[in-house]
Parts: structure tokens; sequence; C-alpha cells
């Protein structure tokens, strides 16, 4: 290959994930030659929206690799590119990684395993959601995750009122809880004592707005109060139960105590010690709690 080609390679390479105009340079048989800056790229007429075009037309596509790894174009423009991000649905889920459906029909990117958590339980499934952006690497194309410091560029985004219900997805997992994003790339944060199960990646969760922060809103997961007591206060019966109807943990107990051996927040702990309280359930002491038999 001459140095020549090999430039022109290298300036098409650069367009890869990219959205930019053409312009028709000459018809074929199976579909079209566009170019850019002297490098000319094939748009075959599955990848036109069953648009025809004449030579000298402009045209506004999306540069990617076919199956056997040449630059192409297509028409049918993705939901991200190299610059551009967005949420993507998971399609499949491997061992390897996950595909996710960029809206363009044949054409689902790679999110590797390596930008995913080590707990396989927290990687999203089929149907979940994703906020990603394309990478070029080694000439192909692949997904990569975004977090907030992509979601904070967003300058217009609707002022959410405290007791707002939201619909968002879980981009980021830790031991402190969970960070979500809606559609409008608002930010969420719950706290882990306020979680009632494990999450995983893309998952949609219901929350509600608590309070605003600079940049993001502290949130909690809505409930109906009179069934999670009355679920926390079985919980809290049986390990009784099971424990000769003594037990060390009381309203002072940890969060993060109560949360490893009750899987309820401290809240609900207290709620429900209150109801078996009141029901003559339970004696409570400073160091212990007590079923009365």
């Amino acid at each position: 290959m001459s140095n020549l080609d090999q430039a022109q390679l290298r300036k098409g390479n650069n367009m890869l994930g990219q959205i930019n105009k053409f312009k028709v340079e000459r018809i074929t048989d199976l579909g079209y030659m566009i170019s850019k800056d002297k490098v000319q790229y094939f748009m075959h007429k599955n990848d036109c929206n069953n648009v025809s075009y004449n030579i000298g037309d402009t045209v506004e596509a999306f540069i990617y690799k076919d199956k056997k790894n040449r630059l192409a174009a297509t028409t049918n423009l993705p939901s991200i590119t190299t610059n551009r991000y967005g949420f993507c649905e998971v399609n499949g889920v491997f061992a390897t990684g996950v595909f996710i459906n960029i809206g363009v029909e044949a054409k689902d990117l790679m999110l590797s395993k390596f930008d995913l958590p080590l707990n396989k339980n927290e990687w999203p499934q089929v149907g979940d959601k994703l906020p990603c952006i394309m990478v070029a690497k080694n000439d192909k194309l692949y997904a990569k995750l975004v977090t907030k410091s992509y979601f904070d560029l967003v300058e217009e985004k609707p002022e959410l009122k405290t007791g707002s219900l939201v619909k968002a997805y879980v981009y980021r997992i830790n031991n402190n809880g969970i960070n979500l994003v809606d559609d409008d790339y608002n930010v969420f944060f719950v706290h882990s004592s306020n979680l009632e199960k494990k999450y995983r990646l893309g998952e949609e969760v219901e929350i509600k707005v608590s309070k605003k922060s600079e940049n993001d809103y502290t949130s909690y997961l809505p409930h109906d109060k009179v069934d999670v007591i009355s679920k926390s206060a079985k919980v809290i019966l049986d390990y009784l139960e099971s424990h000769n109807g003594v037990m060390i943990f009381t309203s002072k107990s940890s969060p993060e105590t109560i949360k490893r051996v009750f899987n309820m927040s401290k809240v609900q702990f207290k709620d429900a010690l209150g109801r078996l309280y009141k029901e003559r359930k339970i004696q409570l002491f400073d160091d212990k709690t007590v079923l009365i038999k």
C-alpha cells in the first residue's frame, strides 16, 4: 500500500463512528460512492432508507465497518456516536460482555465485560437501558458506559420537585447505594439503607425525589408504608423465633448491620419494632429485643 493510500485509510478511520455530510461522487449497481475530504466510502442501496440519490447530492451518513471489516456508510443514523451519547437497550448478554442496540439494524455494539461489574449479578439483562457512547479502538467500534461527568454537561434539564415520582435507570452500584439517571439526564442517588434488594445496571427503578443537591437529587424508594411495616415485622418475628426469642439488635443498631442481617433500612426496622411493641409481641431493652410468648 502506498503512502497516499495509507494516509487516505487513516483519514477514513478517523471518520469511523461519526455522522457527517458527504457528496455523492458516483452511482454503482449496488449503491453509491460518497466522499468527504477526498476519502470515498461505499453506501449500499440497503443503507439508504429507500431514498435514491443523484451525483452531486449531499448525504448525511454514519460511517461504520461492514461484515468484511471495510469502511461503509449508512443513512440509518444511530442513537449514539463517538461524540454523542444516549440510552441504548441491551440486546444480548454473553460471557464476553453485552450487546447493545444503537438503533441501526444488524449493527449492535459490544460493551465489554471489562466495563461491567465483577459481580455478574449486577450485569444488565436483555431489555435494560444503559447510557453509552461509542469508542473507536483498533479501527473497530465498541460501546462504553458514560457517567455523571457527561450528564453534568447537559444544561437544560427540567426542575424536579420534592416528592416527585421518577423512573430512572441504574448506572452505578457501590456499597453506599445506587446512582440512577433518567431520560432527561437528571442524576439521582438512593442510599443503601433504603434498598430492599440487589439491583443491576440498566434496571428501571421508580424513585421519589427527596432533595436537590448542586448537580443531582437525593432520592428514596416509594413504599406502601403499611405493607412494608407488615413485611418487616414478619421478618423480625421469624428471626426472633429462630433465635430462642432474643436478639441483640435494637433501634440503636447501625443501618449497615440492620441491612446485612434483615435486608431492610433502619427506618423500616424501627417502624416494624414500633408496630410489634404496640401489638405487645416484643419487649424492648437498651441492649436486646425479646419476643413475648
